[in-house]
Formats: structure tokens, C-alpha cells, sequence
């Protein structure tokens, strides 16, 4: 069964889904409380691409917010990562008396379960609920459903034709039922208004959805005009914002006198008072995650007593001060990532770096992008330098998706993960690294000063909050010669910028306060580290440094300049790789490119400019093909 054939058959049981981001647990679309869904078409239109028939590789989540008309679901998550162990609680409660019936439940790819039932009002929800390991979701809530895949995991159905069963009358009882929402009263007064404007252009021109006439086109306007009242905006600020930068982009537009009755009717008959997802609004009511920051002893120094020290509190000499914030990046496949990832190994284990002394500390690396590929190229460095199993090394691995635009709660639970970790190293946290931003901001808009700068303040607050050097793993933009992708408040923020250009040199953009060393020459030597269950050798590389640069240092492939089919054909191949796996589907990688660089443009040429830009890079030897399948040929991300 594919992806939307899992979800319709989530649908058949009562069940109502949306779509999740690939491989990860993130919901894919905004407000999936409201608008989960059993309805095929609607599924149909999530999961299937409408121009080239495939299907999108989305995972499915499933919400305990509603079951079949008015009942609440109930979703009992047992957990058996780590030191939970969910499954033997719930042995130990059946045997005192305190029964699970069999009902539909799917098993989790780390062997945990979700037993789900249904009850005729929401129950509380929260994390160990009923045992260490056990938690409920319900109302508000929900569950990566079976056929989702998390770094090649399935999660499956462990009775197939199991129902959805009433939830147990114990649990109902220990839990307690949910309260109804309570209403919010708002002062408006309190409301900033310019900057409630700046985030309805903002959810505008990036998040609301489009109203399009035969497809919903009338709620879709109800419910764009509703969320620029929730921000605050009167009802003719709310015309003339959508008027300006929505309506044109929905097709065949609307007048502004019919605009203006939606508006009317979203204000009338809205559930939520006006400025009831304002921040004045919200902040009165609700603790924030991330406490203000404490009085850190801010004073004045007269000039005669501002002092100076000769020693300078650098990670790694002429290279990463201690609370820097650095930027590594360059086009797909240029070896950033190795290049990253040979640093930061360094650093743990105290050893100089490209004869630069370094101070050892301990590392942690938040890896969103391809985390199969990183643990086969720590294993390369393994083998390369004979590391034992008896040789300590402060380095971590986080793989887990985290947003680090929007989500206070995953700043939170990523720095509660690092100052556990730094618990049990008797070495300092030097560096935090995140790899890559575009999957940090979790589908913010790269270009925005908002969005750019919502995750600038999630690294500082790192910095701040661990007292650690910060490394961003990026992309180059169109031109990589411009630097890198995104608005410019990240080159301000940063203090040190690395341009990788292929896997052969690195080139030192920008240091704030050190001496700049323009250039670093490198190169990835492969390394066996191993066969799969056929036979076959693995490989991965490792970095190793030259001592002077080639002649041809500041020469790029002519194919893979900035702009060229062949480059974003190559660029489209990555990110479609870290999603599917080392093998790439021709077709979903020719849908892909059209779906990122089509629009505008017509499907036949689109098609044209494909088949060329794919059999350049094949005779270029930098795509390999088998069948239906294509792959670039080197691990050098």
C-alpha cells in the first residue's frame, strides 16, 4: 500500500487524517484540529500530485480531537524508546485488574503501540498519564498513523481488522474529561496594531490558504478573513490587507464588495473574539516556555577601566570563538557536511585541526537532513582513526525533526537534551550545530525577515542558555557567489561564514573579530566501512587537507553554476535523497523539479529543460542511473 492507500484506509475506519511532513511527525498543513478529514477526495487532493498523478511521499497523522460525527477519540501511546518501558506497565496494569480490550492498535517502529478508542467526551491529556511510559491524546492531540515512515521505520497495524472500541471506563475516570474551552475576553485597546498588520502580510503572503472558485473557494476566504480578526485587524484593515496581498493570487479574484461580506460574516458569526490569537492576547493568559531572560549584570565602564586581555577564548584557534555564531555553506553535494562533521569530531576529541589548536569539549549535533548518512560517516572516521570502544568521546547525535522557528517547546526540549548530555561529560558544551536550516525552520520561508529572524533568537537563546559557539550547516542561494540563501539578517548575525566550494576548498567569507584565512583546501578520501545483506561494499569518506591548492582552485563545474538546469536538476536530487533514501524514482525527481522551478513556466518545456539537464549530469558521471531509479554516485553532501 502506498502512502495515500494507508491514509484512505485510516479514513474507512471513522478515522479522520491529515498529511504530515516526509519522514518526520510534523503536520504538513496548518490547523489540522479543524481540518482532519475521512473525506477521500479531500485525502485524494492531499496525498496526489493533480498535474502527474503520484503520490506524495507524506506521512499520515491521525487526530483524537473527533471520531465519527460528535465522539472523541482516544489515543493511548505506549512507549519503549529509551528508558521507557510502556509495554511492561501495561502488562503490570492488566494484571491488577485494569484491562486494555483489543482494539484497533499500531505498532511504532521502536516496538511501542497505540491502542485507540473512543469515548463520547474528550479526556485529559498529558505525558505518563497512566504509567511511566503510557500517555493519552485526545482532544487537541494526535497519532502518526500506520504506513508513516521515519528513516526507512513503518509504522503498522498489529490487528488489521480490529475496530475502534469504546475507551475503558477506568481510564475515563483516572483521566478525567477535558474542559471545554474556555472563552477569552479581550481588550482590544492593548492590541499593537502595526504589528498585528506585519504578521497578517505575513501569514498572507506565506501560510494562508488560497481561495479558489469550485474548490471551497468561499469557506477558504471565511477562514483567511477569520484568522486576520483573531490577530486583531478591524474588518476594512482585514479588506485592504487581503485586497493587497492575497486576492490576487486566487483565481478569478474577488471583488471587493463580496471580499468585504466574507469579512462581515467571519466577523459576525466567528467563534473567536476579535484579537483572540493576538500575542497581547495570549501572552495574559498563558506562561511563556522560554523564561525572560535574567538580570546578567549589565553595567557601564568608564573608558579608563575598560580592560583588556591578551588571551583570546577561542574552540578552535584563528577559526570559532567561544559564543560565535557560524554559518557553513555551500551548493548540494559540496561536502559541507564533512566538512562540518571532521570539525566537530576534532573539537571532541581535543585533537588540532588543520594545524589550528583546538580546545576540547563536548559536541552536539542536531542532524534534520539525512541522519543515515551522518552515522556511516562517523563510522568512516571511526575506521580512519581507529577509535576504540574504550575511547571516550563528548560527541551526541540528535536526529529527532525539531522546529527552530516558531516552537518554544522544542528549544526547550533541545536544550534540556544538551545540559542532560553535558551532565554526563566532565567536559564543557563548545559547540551546538545544526544541520541544515531550512529543515530547522520547519517550512518557514527562508527569505522572510520574520521567519530568518525568529530562528536567529532560537540561537542566541541556545548561546545563551548553554553558553556554547553555535555552527549552521546552509545552502548557497541562486547565485553562490551572492552567499548564502535567505534574507540578509543571517550574514549580520554571523561571525564566522565558510563558503564550501566542492568538495576540494574552503573559502573564509567572513570573520568579525579574527584574522581572515581565505583559504582551506581539502579533499574526501573514501572509506570501506563495510557490506549490506548482498555483498556489497559500503563506503563513506572522510576529510583530509591538502597543503597547497590546486591550479583550477577557483574554478567551478560550468554544469553546476548557480542557475543552470543541471544545477537545480542537481539541487532537487538532494533534497528529494534525503527524503526517499540513497535511490531516487526518476519520476518523482522529474515531478519534484517541475513542481520547484515549473511555475510560470509551460509543462512542455519544463519537461524539455529536465531530460537535458538529466543527461548532462549522467555524461558528466555526477547521477548514476539503474532502471527506474537514479542517484548521485558520491556521498558528498
Amino acid at each position: 500500500m502506498n502512502f495515500l492507500e494507508h491514509a484512505l484506509d485510516h479514513a474507512v475506519r471513522g478515522l479522520k487524517v491529515f498529511p504530515l511532513q516526509p519522514n518526520s511527525k510534523l503536520p504538513a498543513i496548518d490547523d489540522f484540529v479543524n481540518r482532519a478529514t475521512s473525506d477521500p477526495e479531500q485525502i485524494e487532493r492531499w496525498w496526489k500530485d493533480p498535474v502527474l498523478g503520484l503520490i506524495r511521499p507524506l506521512n499520515i497523522g491521525i487526530s483524537t480531537t473527533r471520531f465519527n460525527g460528535n465522539k472523541a477519540l482516544i489515543g493511548i501511546d505506549v512507549d519503549n524508546k529509551g528508558k521507557k518501558k510502556g509495554s511492561e506497565e501495561l502488562l503490570r496494569l492488566e494484571l491488577e485488574g485494569q484491562p486494555f480490550p483489543e482494539t484497533a492498535t499500531q505498532i511504532t517502529p521502536s516496538g511501542g503501540l497505540h491502542l485507540i478508542y473512543f469515548f463520547d467526551h474528550a479526556i485529559k491529556q498529558g505525558v505518563n498519564v497512566l504509567a511511566p511510559g503510557i500517555d493519552i491524546r485526545s482532544k487537541g492531540g494526535y497519532l502518526v498513523g500506520s504506513g508513516s515512515i521515519i528513516d526507512g521505520k513503518q509504522y503498522t497495524w498489529k490487528n488489521s481488522n480490529a475496530q475502534v472500541e469504546p475507551c475503558p471506563q477506568w481510564v475515563v475516570e483516572k483521566c478525567g474529561l477535558a474542559k471545554e474551552k474556555e472563552s477569552i475576553e479581550v481588550d482590544t485597546s492593548k492590541i499593537n496594531q502595526d504589528s498585528a498588520k506585519r504578521r497578517a502580510i505575513t501569514y498572507l503572503e506565506n501560510d494562508a490558504p488560497l481561495s479558489i472558485k469550485g474548490e471551497g473557494g468561499d469557506h477558504t476566504a471565511y477562514v483567511v478573513a477569520a484568522q486576520l480578526k483573531d490577530f486583531g485587524l478591524p474588518p476594512q484593515t482585514c479588506l485592504e490587507l487581503m485586497l493587497d496581498h492575497w486576492n490576487d493570487r486566487c483565481p478569478p479574484g474577488w471583488t471587493p464588495e463580496r471580499l468585504k461580506e466574507k469579512i462581515d460574516h467571519a466577523f459576525t458569526y466567528g467563534k473567536e473574539a476579535v484579537g483572540a490569537k493576538a500575542p497581547e492576547t495570549v501572552f495574559d493568559k498563558v506562561e511563556l516556555d522560554v523564561p525572560p531572560p535574567q538580570n546578567r549584570g549589565v553595567k557601564i565602564e568608564g573608558f579608563h577601566k575598560i580592560g583588556w586581555a591578551a588571551s583570546s577564548n577561542y574552540v578552535v584557534k584563528k577559526l570559532i570563538d567561544a559564543l560565535s555564531m557560524i554559518v557553513i555553506y555551500g551548493l548540494s553535494n559540496s561536502g559541507k557536511t564533512f566538512f562540518a562533521l571532521d570539525l566537530c569530531l576534532h573539537i571532541a576529541l581535543g585533537w588540532p585541526w588543520n594545524g589550528r589548536k583546538v580546545r576540547q569539549g563536548a559536541v552536539v549535533y542536531v542532524g534534520l537532513e539525512g541522519a543515515g548518512g551522518l552515522r556511516k560517516r562517523i563510522e568512516a572516521f571511526r575506521k580512519e582513526y581507529k577509535l576504540t570502544e574504550d575511547q571516550a568521546v563528548p560527541f551526541g547525535l540528535i536526529s529527532h525533526p525539531l522546529d527552530l522557528r516558531s516552537s518554544n517547546a522544542d528549544l526547550n526540549a533541545l536544550v534540556s537534551q544538551i545540559k542532560e548530555f553535558q551532565a554526563q561529560t566532565p567536559h564543557p558544551i563548545r559547540l551546538v550545530v545544526i544541520d541544515t536550516l531550512a529543515r530547522a525552520i520547519a517550512g518557514g520561508d527562508e527569505n522572510s525577515s520574520t521567519d530568518m529572524g525568529a530562528f536567529i533568537r532560537k540561537v542566541d537563546q541556545i548561546r545563551d542558555m548553554i553558553g556554547t559557539a553555535v555552527l549552521v550547516v546552509h545552502h548557497s542561494g541562486k547565485d553562490g557567489r551572492k552567499g548564502a540563501r535567505g534574507h540578509s539578517s543571517l550574514r549580520a548575525a554571523t561571525d564566522t561564514e565558510i563558503l564550501i566550494q566542492g568538495a576540494r576548498h574552503a573559502v573564509i567569507e567572513k570573520q568579525r573579530d579574527l584574522e581572515k584565512d581565505t583559504r582551506i583546501v581539502f579533499r574526501l578520501k573514501p572509506i570501506v566501512i563495510g557490506q549490506d545483506e548482498d555483498g556489497e561494499v559500503i563506503t563513506s569518506c572522510v576529510v583530509k587537507f591538502d597543503s597547497t591548492p590546486s591550479e583550477d582552485f577557483d574554478e567551478m563545474p560550468a554544469l553546476l553554476r548557480p542557475g543552470t538546469a543541471a544545477y537545480k536538476a542537481y539541487e532537487v536530487l538532494t533534497e528529494v535523497g534525503a527524503v526517499n533514501g540513497d535511490k531516487v524514482v526518476v519520476d518523482e525527481w522529474r515531478r519534484k523539479f517541475i513542481e520547484v522551478h515549473g511555475k510560470g513556466s509551460k509543462k512542455k518545456s519544463m519537461y524539455t529543460a529536465f531530460t537535458r539537464a538529466r543527461k548532462e549530469l549522467l555524461d558528466a558521471g555526477l547521477t548514476e542511473e539503474d532502471g527506474h531509479f537514479v542517484r548521485s554516485p558520491h556521498e558528498s553532501t
